[in-house]
């Protein structure tokens, strides 16, 4: 194919102080991060434990979104907080089913 579609690379620092690595991988009409971090891959992994950790929608204000999900019963993993370089604020929810699913924001 010969066309790269890693974008960028950067690292993310948890409030937690952990560290995060990430690759944003971009094509038209999809742009997806790929992260590893410390525990990310365990290391008996077989092809019956592979899949997704979440999927993330971007939107104009995590916390909007928070409290408008919250004030309908969804219920949220902890607090949104914030990356910080290059900031990201996020929030962690599950689906019905018990899926994990982020809402994200770029505040750059």
């Amino acid at each position: 194919m010969g066309l790269s579609a890693i974008s960028d690379r950067f690292t993310l620092t948890r409030p937690d102080g952990r560290q995060i690595d990430v690759a944003r991988i971009e094509i038209p009409s999809l742009r997806m991060n790929i992260s590893r971090f410390e525990g990310s891959v365990a290391p008996n992994r077989t092809g019956e434990n592979q899949g997704w950790r979440h999927i993330v929608f971007e939107v104009d204000s995590v916390d909007q979104n928070y409290q408008r999900l919250q004030a309908q019963g969804v219920q949220f993993i902890g607090e949104p907080f914030t990356y910080d370089p290059p900031g990201y604020r996020i929030g962690f929810f599950r689906d019905p089913r018990g899926n994990i699913l982020e809402l994200y924001q770029d505040l750059q």
